[in-house]
């Protein structure tokens, strides 16, 4: 796998029964399996997905982070900054985000290619449905039900905004 920018590379290597990621020539540690293996957007950052006997976790940057279910596949995304990730699991027919290793609520599902982080890293944004609703989720929180998105990005982003200078505490729906 290489990085957006072509700087940095990572392969899944067997070495016996054991696979272990090497990123730029450099070996990290063994794993019974190693599954997806992602950078992030500006390559400084590499997640994968792994598991050593009964424990699963996903590596951020050598960082192991314990989870409990299957990663979805493309749902990795590291923050700005490079010290935070989310990522989408699915489990006993609920999506779950994570988020450095916290749960968010379960939804009917998610739409992880809307996953993304405000630009201080502070704040994790995405849609979600529960229930026949499309949902924009901050922080784990509910801030507005919505029928039609036609442009759920640029929603998600003006959200996200909002949601540093509320300090991440959603208005109420109401007053919307």
């Amino acid at each position: 796998v290489k990085d957006p920018s072509g700087r940095h590379t990572a392969e899944v290597v067997e070495r016996g029964d054991k696979n272990l990621v090497i990123r730029d020539g450099q070996p990290g540690p063994e794993y019974d399996l190693v599954g997806e293996v992602a950078f992030s957007a500006d390559g400084n950052s590499l997640a994968y997905e792994a598991r050593r006997g009964k424990d699963h976790v996903v590596v951020l940057d050598g960082r192991e982070v314990p989870i409990k279910a299957d990663v979805v596949q493309n749902s990795f995304k590291v923050s700005p900054n490079h010290k935070r990730l989310a990522l989408a699991t699915f489990a006993k027919d609920a999506w779950l985000v994570l988020v450095d290793g916290r749960p968010h609520p379960a939804f009917d599902f998610v739409f992880i290619d809307t996953l993304a982080f405000s630009p201080d890293s502070r704040r994790l944004g995405y849609l979600a449905l529960k229930r026949g609703k499309l949902l924009v989720v901050v922080d784990g929180k509910v801030w507005q039900k919505l029928e039609i998105v036609p442009q759920g990005n640029k929603i998600l982003q003006d959200y996200l905004k909002q949601a540093e200078k509320t300090e991440g505490i959603p208005p109420r729906e109401e007053s919307r």
